[in-house]
């Protein structure tokens, strides 16, 4: 197992499951806007895809607490059959993650628990501190890492279905004061 793990949860955190080829960004996306709409102080990172003409889609994060977007993909040209993710902007995402934790939000959404997270990079150890500070944490992940995602959690957590209304539930299940009104 590559990376930092978590252990002793004390705080419910979720990974919404979903299957190869569905992307679940627009859920996040319209998780986040509801539970910000409802006061919900929100830390971490959503996906934007945009389409772009000869390629396949570019991707940006948007770092909750500032609202700040980054662009995360490189421009490798045609043909390229390489990893277009742009390491320095991920470290960007990361530090400004990172400087979020200690104004302890209500909650910490991260876009997905993927493949650079399996392999102990991608926002792995901004997760791992968000667990460890006792912050609650919301997730995506692809069906088949759920196995991996609960070698991360040591078996903690809830996974929930690619369902706003189910993730909403969730979030009220845990008797939080802010976005009470969803």
């Amino acid at each position: 197992m590559c990376g930092p793990q978590v252990s002793e949860l004390s705080l419910p955190i979720a990974a919404v499951v979903f299957e190869s080829g569905q992307q679940p960004d627009a859920l996040l996306l319209r998780v986040a806007a509801r539970l910000d709409a409802a006061g919900v102080r929100l830390g971490g990172v959503v996906q934007h895809l945009r389409a772009e003409p000869d390629c396949a889609c570019a991707m940006s994060l948007e770092e909750l607490a500032s609202r700040r977007i980054i662009p995360i993909s490189q421009e490798l040209g045609p043909g390229s059959s390489s990893c277009r993710l742009d390491p320095a902007a991920m470290a960007e995402a990361a530090a400004l993650v990172g400087q979020s934790i200690a104004a302890s939000p209500d909650l910490f959404i991260f876009n997905k628990f993927g493949s650079q997270e399996l392999a102990g990079a991608g926002l792995r150890s901004e997760m791992a501190e968000v667990a460890a500070a006792g912050l609650p944490l919301l997730t995506t992940v692809r069906r088949d890492h759920v196995d991996a995602w609960l070698d991360f959690t040591g078996g903690e957590g809830v996974l929930l279905p690619p369902d706003e209304a189910a993730i909403l539930a969730w979030w009220a299940s845990r008797g939080a004061t802010s976005g009470s009104d969803l």
